[in-house]
């Protein structure tokens, strides 16, 4: 249970900074690949932001699961 806690808490996090900053979550690790200043399209901010929903969707699955396993034991 500490693990589905943890995973759900994990999500939760880089969703929530995939909605705040899409551009700056996006280019983690990336920023090597351009030389000059790299803005991403309107449509590439939308998709990052749509994976940010589904991360917390997750989370919120996960931190439901927990509770119901904790529950019904």
């Amino acid at each position: 249970m500490v693990y589905i806690v943890t995973l759900a808490l994990i999500c939760g996090i880089l969703g929530v900074l995939q909605l705040l900053y899409p551009e700056q979550f996006y280019m983690f690790g990336r920023r090597w690949m351009y030389k000059g200043n790299y803005e991403l399209s309107g449509a590439g901010k939308f998709f990052v932001r749509l994976s940010g929903v589904v991360l917390i969707g997750i989370s919120i699955y996960g931190f439901y699961s927990a509770i119901v396993e904790y529950l019904y034991r």
